[in-house]
Parts: structure tokens; sequence; C-alpha cells
């Protein structure tokens, strides 16, 4: 389950696909609100450490980022679901922002900002 959640978050856009993807990552978060904030260990090309917005950033995803944002990040504060922290670290300390900029997705930035 959780393995499954990474590999959708960490994929790449595919034409075609990514309605479908976003879908699966919805209805998974649905099902279990807390897997939002769960980290990856053992999920080779993930670091471990990597949280699902790590991840989706580490691909270039700007679809499952947009998501992600505006479904768990910018959320009412009175709804109860578990939310994403911006600023919360991987195991050697990077940011989403950090890691968008390190693998070269300038494109994602606007949208992390």
């Amino acid at each position: 389950k959780r393995s499954k959640l990474f590999e959708r978050c960490s994929s790449k856009p595919k034409p075609n696909k990514s309605q479908k993807n976003l879908n699966l990552i919805n209805k998974a978060l649905k099902n279990d609100p807390k897997l939002v904030n769960i980290r990856s260990g053992n999920m080779p090309p993930l670091p471990d450490g990597y949280t699902l917005l790590h991840a989706t950033v580490y691909a270039g995803n700007q679809e499952v980022l947009e998501y992600l944002l505006k479904e768990y990040v910018v959320v009412d504060p009175n709804s109860g679901r578990p939310t994403i922290d911006l600023n919360e670290r991987d195991l050697q300390g990077r940011t989403a922002l950090h890691i968008c900029a390190e693998f070269g997705h300038t494109e994602l930035l606007p949208v992390l900002e």
C-alpha cells in the first residue's frame, strides 16, 4: 500500500494516464489520510526518509504536486485532516524546495512558492 502510493507520487506524468494516477492517489489518501505523512524506506530509487511531497518533486510531477498542495497544505484547520508541512525535511535535511532545485525541476518552483 505504502510503496504503491510512493510509486504513484514519484512517477513521471504520462499522457492519458495522469487522471487515473491522481484518482488512485486520491482514493488511497481518502481511505487513510495519515498516509499523507508517511516516509519512504527501502524504496529505490527514492532515498529513505522522503515524504510524498519530496517524492513528487523528485519526479517533477506537477499534477500530483498541485493536488497535494490543494488538498493537504492549504486546508481548513478545523477539518481535522492531516496536513503536509512544506518545511518538512528529509533525512539529509532537504525540504521539497531544495529537492526540486537539486533535480532541476525549476518549473515546479512557482507552484511551491
